[in-house]
């Protein structure tokens, strides 16, 4: 597990790897310990580490957005040329 406290910008990142993850105690003790934080207001991302290839999934969520991007993109170009008519 890593902790990373900010608080210039009252945010906390905690990285959990899988293992950390499905421990229920460990994370009870990890938010008491962050306790003093949430009553500050501070903003915690917690990171879970997943059971997937990350290049793999990164490969298609990169290919999604481009299709998507290209898509509204058609939309657009049609919606512009119907309020020209």
């Amino acid at each position: 597990m890593k902790i990373e406290i900010m608080e210039q910008q009252k945010q906390v990142c905690i990285w959990l790897t899988r293992e950390e993850s499905a421990d229920e105690d460990l994370e009870a003790k990890m938010m008491q310990l962050l306790e003093p934080y949430r009553e500050k207001r501070f903003f915690f991302t917690i990171y879970r580490s997943g059971t997937q290839d990350l290049a793999e999934m990164t490969s298609a969520l990169l290919i999604y957005n481009i299709k998507r991007s290209a898509e509204r993109a058609v939309q657009m170009e049609k919606a512009m040329q119907e309020n020209q008519a």
